[in-house]
C-alpha cells in the first residue's frame, strides 16, 4: 500500500472513528443531557440579556426572554439535526435568534438571525476545517458588513 492511499485509509478510519463516537455520545445522553435552563447573551451594545428555557426535545431547545410577552417573544432556538448512520447527509446544527413586534394595526414584524453549521460525514472532513468556517463567518460578520448587508449590497 503506498503513502498516500494509507493516509487516506486512515483518515476514512478517524472520521468514522468521530462520528461513531458522536452518535454514542448523543444516543448515551438521550433524556440526561439537559439544555442550561437560562442562558446569558450580550447584544450588539454588549447589554447581557438572560434567556430562560421554554422547552426542549432530544433535537431542539427554546429560550425566551422573560422580560418580553408571548404575543412579541423575543428569544432563540438551537436544533440539532443528525442523519442515521450510513447517511450521506451532513449533520446540521443551527441557531435562531427572531424578535417579534406588534404593530399598529395587530399585525406582527418579525427579525430574524439564523446560522447553521452544516458538517459533511466525509472521510476527510475535519474539525479544524469546520472551526475554520465558524472563524470566517465571525470575522467577516463585522458592523460594517451587517450594515451593507441589511442595506442589500454585496461588499
Amino acid at each position: 500500500m503506498d503513502y498516500l492511499s494509507s493516509m487516506v485509509e486512515r483518515a476514512e478510519w478517524r472520521s468514522r472513528l468521530e462520528n461513531e463516537r458522536f452518535l454514542f455520545r448523543k444516543q448515551n445522553h438521550k433524556g440526561v443531557h439537559m439544555a442550561s435552563n437560562t442562558i446569558a447573551l450580550n447584544d450588539h451594545a454588549a447589554v447581557s440579556n438572560s434567556f430562560s428555557l421554554q422547552g426542549n426535545t432530544q433535537t431542539e431547545a427554546k429560550y425566551i426572554d422573560p422580560d418580553s410577552t408571548l404575543a412579541a417573544p423575543l428569544g432563540f432556538s438551537v436544533k440539532h439535526s443528525v442523519p442515521p448512520i450510513g447517511s450521506k447527509a451532513n449533520n446540521r446544527h443551527t441557531v435562531t435568534f427572531f424578535d417579534v413586534d406588534i404593530l399598529s394595526d395587530g399585525g406582527t414584524a418579525v427579525g430574524s438571525v439564523k446560522v447553521e453549521i452544516s458538517v459533511p460525514r466525509s472521510s476527510t472532513w475535519t474539525e479544524v476545517q469546520t472551526r475554520a468556517l465558524v472563524g470566517y463567518a465571525v470575522s467577516y460578520l463585522t458592523d460594517a458588513r451587517v450594515q451593507t448587508l441589511i442595506d442589500g449590497i454585496t461588499p
